[in-house]
């Protein structure tokens, strides 16, 4: 996840079983539960709390069958 307004990226936890299970990539949706966002970013709660809105962009990271990893984002 890229943050709009800290120019940071940020590495969110891989997928869980319960993300995969509730996911249909099929259809186009992924399901996946964030952590707190004081937790994602590594900062105390009253750091983000200042905040009235943050932006994200978000890109996934995909293993082929060859083990080779590929970014996925979408434009918009």
């Amino acid at each position: 996840m890229r943050s709009h307004e800290l120019g940071a990226e940020v590495m969110a936890p891989i997928l869980s079983e319960d993300d995969a299970f509730n996911s249909h990539p099929i259809l186009g949706t992924i399901a996946y539960r964030l952590p707190g966002l004081d937790d994602l970013l590594s900062v105390p709660m009253n750091f983000v709390s200042g905040y009235e809105e943050m932006t994200f962009w978000i890109s996934i990271m995909i293993a082929d069958a060859s083990g080779n990893t590929q970014k996925l984002e979408c434009v918009t």
